[in-house]
């Protein structure tokens, strides 16, 4: 390799110069990069897998950074953190959904909102209606808190045995 023939001052400017030594510190870095791009360009850094962004494939690079998270050093995590990546895109929608909500309903969420209210560029009021209608994709955890905050539920037509809480 090249970079053992350098003298270690070479070595050390390339390094300041930000040189990058393997093609696969660029690749991520650079896939990183236009997230960060989407992210400021777009407002968010949820992104569907199918997302092509610049020419590359954003959505797909997301996804399998997800997937192999438990192979990631603790460098590129804390770096993705640092970013804003989201590594759990589920809990990430609940959360900003749930803001969302609350805002929509000046923070009192047993009040039930149109089905069509939407908030923010967000169908906030569909998502309440599938959450309250069908317990869509709820963890034990955010069910609960839900519950607890007075999030009207309509449980009628559902056994307890087919709720949908993960």
């Amino acid at each position: 390799e090249m970079k053992d023939t350098l003298s270690t001052a070479q070595y050390q400017k390339l390094d300041e110069l930000g040189f990058i030594w393997s093609l696969q510190d660029y690749n991520f870095f650079y896939m990183a990069n236009l997230l960060i791009e989407y992210g400021r360009e777009y407002g968010t850094k949820d992104i569907p897998k199918s997302l092509i962004y610049r020419g590359e494939k954003l959505g797909v690079w997301v996804c399998s950074v997800r997937a192999g998270r438990k192979t990631l050093s603790l460098e590129r995590e804390q770096y993705l953190n640092s970013i804003g990546f989201i590594f759990e895109p589920e809990k990430y929608r609940f959360e900003n959904n749930l803001s969302l909500y609350k805002k929509a309903c000046k923070n009192d969420i047993s009040v039930p909102v149109d089905r069509k209210l939407e908030y923010d560029n967000v169908k906030i009021g569909e998502w309440a209606y599938n959450v309250k209608r069908f317990l869509v994709k709820l963890t034990q955890e955010q069910y609960e808190e839900l519950l607890y905050k007075g999030f009207p539920f309509d449980l009628r037509m559902y056994r307890a045995d087919r709720i949908l809480v993960n």
